[in-house]
């Protein structure tokens, strides 16, 4: 059985087509052309490029979006997947990291993603899946043009890094 759900896996993976699980936050999945592909959820995408511009236009923080999401009660990812599924939701609710997942992982541009082979699945191990030709299958329509990801991208990675300064080597309270 392991054998055969890897081999539909890897088929699947090889022609640009969704293989199971829930959609990524930002999409809905729909079947046409005898195969399951992602097609773009209005509300969802809505939070998606509502934060996007925030970041890039106005230089809003991670910690006010999350807070200004919790406090309208915009549902987290794994809320809006169950409520899609017509199940009741948890009450979850954003948090940064989340946030900061669904804003910079490759599934944001409708690329069909796997994590690296032997690393723990993380966004920062997601890559695109790539075709014979060495492009992105892209399963979906995209939710942030090129651009716009790569403005996200960089200044959550500017910030995330803090102040860079240089360390002068003395310590008050150590010499």
């Amino acid at each position: 059985i392991t054998t055969r759900i890897r081999t539909s896996k890897a088929h699947l993976r090889a022609i640009g087509r969704h293989y199971g699980g829930p959609a990524p936050y930002g999409y809905r999945i729909v079947g046409h052309d005898n195969g399951k592909y992602w097609d773009i959820d209005p509300e969802a995408a809505a939070v998606v490029r509502e934060c996007a511009r925030r970041i890039t236009e106005d230089g809003a923080t991670l910690t006010g979006l999350v807070r200004d999401l919790n406090a309208r009660g915009a549902l987290c990812p794994a809320d809006h997947a169950r409520v899609r599924s017509g199940r009741e939701s948890r009450g979850g609710k954003w948090s940064i990291a989340t946030l900061r997942q669904v804003l910079t992982s490759p599934v944001v541009r409708g690329y069909l993603v796997e994590s690296v082979s032997g690393r723990p699945r993380s966004v920062d191990t997601l890559r695109p899946v790539l075709d014979a030709n060495g492009e992105p299958h892209r399963v979906g329509p995209e939710l942030l043009d090129e651009a716009t990801y790569s403005q996200v991208s960089a200044r959550l990675d500017q910030r995330s890094r803090g102040r860079v300064t240089e360390l002068t080597g003395t310590a008050l309270l150590l010499h």
